[in-house]
């Protein structure tokens, strides 16, 4: 069977008629990967220094070519996709991000001693970061509770380029919080 349809393709390839078709093809498909990047290019969709995703890559678009697009990930890796295959993008930049802490505690703590420390600590965030928080984290509550401990959620309204390193700051004065509510 291999070698029959092998045979088959030799012949077909051969045929000036197929040969023209596909010659054609050629330019009609430029032709659409030229036209989809002056469409991207016009339509604004993103910008050079927007934080996208594209099928699961997520970086910051470097270069937008009437051909292609060139994406940097927070590695400095860069990927470079033809604009006729990019689909489904979601642009993280044109609206702010959130940037989602838990700290997980004994639930044998009292939530009118816990409550208290987290709130004032949120300020202090915002008042030491200033470049990084244009207001203040919020304590959301309780996220989850099991027998021996709850997790309570703090969240921030970030730029989306600062949305994991927000979220490691959050995080250090979680610790200094955790810290004091168990005496050390």
């Amino acid at each position: 069977i291999i070698l029959l349809v092998t045979a088959l393709l030799k012949t077909a390839l051969k045929n000036k008629y197929v040969q023209a078709v596909l010659r054609g093809l050629k330019p009609c498909v430029i032709g659409i990967v030229l036209a989809t990047g002056l469409f991207m290019i016009f339509e604004n969709e993103y910008n050079v220094g927007d934080i996208i995703e594209v099928d699961g890559y997520r970086g910051t678009v470097s270069n937008i070519g009437v051909r292609t697009t060139s994406i940097t990930d927070a590695g400095g890796n860069v990927k470079i996709f033809n604009n006729s295959d990019v689909r489904n993008i979601t642009n993280l930049s044109s609206q702010s991000s959130t940037a989602v802490c838990d700290l997980v505690l004994p639930s044998s703590l009292p939530l009118d001693v816990v409550e208290p420390v987290l709130k004032a600590v949120m300020p202090k965030i915002r008042k030491e970061h200033p470049d990084m928080f244009s207001e203040d984290p919020s304590y959301d509550g309780i996220q989850a509770l099991s027998g021996s401990s709850m997790t309570l959620r703090i969240t921030a309204v970030v730029k989306e380029a600062d949305r994991f390193n927000a979220a490691r700051v959050i995080n250090r004065y979680l610790k200094e919080v955790a810290d004091t509510l168990s005496g050390k």
